[in-house]
């Protein structure tokens, strides 16, 4: 019961502190080139990459490594592919570091988690904390939609998840 509680208050206490802002407006893409393997250190980039995949970059045969610990806390995060159309296709290799404070908000609309749609793709190495995730359908924290697609060593803890109409949901 401690313990349900607990988890309670931590919930409750990450989900009080939703931002307003969203970090597309701090986007930075100034990292993408014609290479085939990028790191990726903060959350300007993280947003970069969402920003790229939103216009249609699928990032097919590309690599993102992620560079840092990074926190979101600060803004909004778009999720990383939107929809079957705009969707992430490359690699994700987390390199065994966490993104934490995520709010990943998108009331309308389905596909909402980290990565809104990832098709083709590979996510990996990655390690989630403090997720909030609000969607209408398909949510989930690493990813709302997954199309063959593969998933190894990635974690989340701290998910506070709903989904309005509550189907297509889940923790991964």
């Amino acid at each position: 019961l401690f313990l349900s509680f607990a988890c309670l208050i931590v919930s409750t206490t990450f989900a009080q502190t939703v931002p307003t802002t969203n970090w597309s407006t701090e986007a930075n893409t100034l990292w993408y080139n014609d290479a085939t393997s990028f790191t990726l250190s903060t959350p300007q980039e993280l947003a970069g990459l969402a920003v790229l995949v939103e216009g249609g970059n699928k990032f097919v045969g590309k690599t993102i490594v992620l560079g840092a610990d990074i926190d979101l806390g600060a803004h909004l995060f778009s999720p990383i592919g939107k929809t079957v159309a705009l969707t992430f296709s490359g690699t994700f290799d987390g390199n065994n570091h966490t993104i934490s404070n995520g709010f990943i908000v998108t009331p309308a609309g389905a596909f909402t988690g980290f990565f809104g749609q990832a098709t083709d793709a590979t996510i990996k190495n990655l390690k989630f904390n403090n997720l909030y995730v609000r969607g209408k359908d398909s949510s989930g924290g690493i990813a709302g939609g997954l199309m063959r697609s593969t998933v190894t060593d990635c974690h989340v803890t701290g998910l506070d998840l709903s989904a309005e109409l509550g189907a297509n949901i889940g923790g991964i």
